[in-house]
């Protein structure tokens, strides 16, 4: 066997090695992240991607990086929902669980300052966000 043989075979062994230890670290880009987010709308990628937002993110800036809100109840506000509930409400407190008790999900809320008093807007900017339990 030649020298260039073995050395591809180095060449090799070393990008998988590579490749396998970047993603057993779990470290995945923001784009990535977000485009799990669209598609699951699970907890874990929704709360990575709150450090990304910022108040001077515009609403198609934060639509770009969340994807389309779930509910819009007011102009100025818009729901992402997850894929997690937390418990809010029991009956009896001695049987604690999802299966007995009242569970509202977890919600990203984010409300915007509006730059028309009616209409939603692309160039509205981000004023506040707020995850937490959100039901009736």
């Amino acid at each position: 066997m030649s020298y260039f043989f073995f050395k591809k075979i180095i060449s090799v062994w070393s990008l998988a090695a590579l490749f396998v230890s970047g993603c057993a670290t779990g470290q995945r880009t923001t784009d990535q992240i977000s485009d799990h987010y669209k598609l699951n709308h699970d907890y874990e990628s929704l709360v990575a991607l709150v450090p990304e937002l910022n108040l001077m993110m515009s609403r198609s800036e934060v639509e770009n990086l969340l994807g389309e809100p779930m509910v819009c109840p007011f102009t100025g506000q818009c729901y992402y929902i997850s894929d997690k509930t937390v418990i809010v409400y029991c009956l009896d407190e001695s049987k604690v669980s999802h299966d007995t008790c009242q569970s509202f999900p977890l919600i990203l809320v984010v409300s915007y300052s509006l730059v028309e008093q009616i209409n939603p807007s692309p160039q509205d900017r981000l004023a506040g966000i707020y995850i937490g339990p959100v039901g009736e």
